[in-house]
């Protein structure tokens, strides 16, 4: 299996960017990727996670966000689900914690670990740019949030009002 199409085909594929432009994953889509048939054994490993994030002097709120859902379940009914929204430390956490005899355990460890190192040499260097480069910067990552966005709405069927 080839890890760039792995990348750029499952992990990059479930990866969402918010309004302030920042990447983030949901649990529950990560859990499909990752093969987990349920979410009590995948939120164990998630909870392993938060463990370590914590043990490690971060703070595991800035990283696994509780978004509880509401499902309908049947006539009118429903019932509240936990969902996470991860950072990419989260996920690579997740993954660090996970079974790496799993093919995609391993492809999910590789990806995360490689792309937190990118991110922090991208943070390094942002530092290091002018107020002006810093303005082009934001604006590449806005209008790459915005392709994401609309690749997301346009897979839902929302018309694309960028055109």
């Amino acid at each position: 299996m080839d890890i760039e199409k792995v990348n750029n085909t499952i992990f990059e594929s479930i990866k969402h960017i918010d309004e302030e432009g920042k990447e983030y994953w949901l649990a529950r889509e990560l859990q499909k990727v990752l093969d987990y048939n349920k979410w009590q054994n995948f939120n164990q490993v998630i909870k392993n996670a938060i463990e370590s994030c914590n043990n490690s002097d971060n703070n595991s709120n800035e990283h696994f966000t509780d978004i509880s859902k509401v499902l309908k379940v049947g006539n009118e009914a429903t019932m509240n689900i936990l969902d996470y929204k991860l950072s990419r430390y989260a996920c690579y956490l997740i993954a660090m914690n996970d079974d790496s005899r799993k093919k995609v355990i391993a492809l999910a460890q590789t990806y995360f670990a490689v792309k937190t190192r990118l991110q922090e040499l991208n943070e390094k260097e942002y530092g290091e740019l002018t107020e002006d480069e810093k303005r082009i910067y934001r604006r590449r990552q806005v209008k790459e949030g915005n392709k994401s966005l609309n690749k997301i709405a346009s897979s839902k069927g929302v018309k694309n009002f960028d055109k």
